[in-house]
């Protein structure tokens, strides 16, 4: 789907191009809903679902997921304009959103608070964690790049679908590492802890 994408928004079309951000946007959100969903299934030991079934449990939260994408996409990109400080800080908190939507059924704006609550006291711990894994994309995307532009333009749009595909995996297998590890997932119990990420 990201390469329908990319294809549909080169077109110059600007109905073309929403088409192309609308693909990328639920090609992104079901992506990170089965990442979810699987690695919730093999935590203990095996794979209980099949791939269809995951993806099906997947699908039925692509709505949320897009809605909180945007609203994430938007709030930290404003946060990173204004004095890239803001924009850190939320991408911090906000960094286990989407597994909160698949793993316990949170609406798009529920799992804003939610993940907040999991990230309190361990901001930096997550936050260091997010640059690394960052990081490791800059630098895939780059030495791809470097390689495809090297030899020509078809091989520098090939190399960097390739970059793309080698890295797409790494946002959502990060977020929901973080977010078992975290606690998510597990039964909410009673507490008078307060929701402040401290670092």
């Amino acid at each position: 789907m990201g390469t329908i994408g990319a294809l549909l928004s080169d077109s110059g079309s600007l109905l073309l191009q929403f088409l192309a951000t609308a693909i990328q946007l639920a090609a992104t959100a079901l992506y990170t809903g089965f990442v979810v969903k699987l690695v919730e299934d093999v935590r203990d030991g095996r794979r209980d679902h099949t791939v269809n079934e995951l993806f099906s449990s997947a699908s039925r939260h692509i709505g949320a997921l897009i809605i909180n994408g945007v609203l994430w996409g938007i709030a930290i990109a404003i946060g990173l304009v204004l004095l890239i400080v803001p924009g850190l800080y939320l991408a911090t908190i906000w960094a286990v959103c989407q597994p909160a939507i698949v793993s316990e059924n949170r609406d798009a704006l529920g799992a804003f608070s939610r993940s907040r609550e999991l990230v309190a006291g361990d901001g930096w711990a997550v936050f260091g964690t997010i640059l690394v894994a960052i990081l490791i994309q800059i630098g895939v995307a780059v030495v791809a790049v470097a390689i495809g532009a090297a030899i020509g333009v078809g091989a520098l749009i090939a190399a960097t679908i390739i970059a793309s595909t080698i890295t797409a995996p790494i946002s959502a297998l990060v977020a929901t590492v973080l977010f078992f590890d975290l606690g998510g997932g597990q039964p909410e119990a009673p507490s008078d802890r307060q929701v402040v990420v401290e670092y």
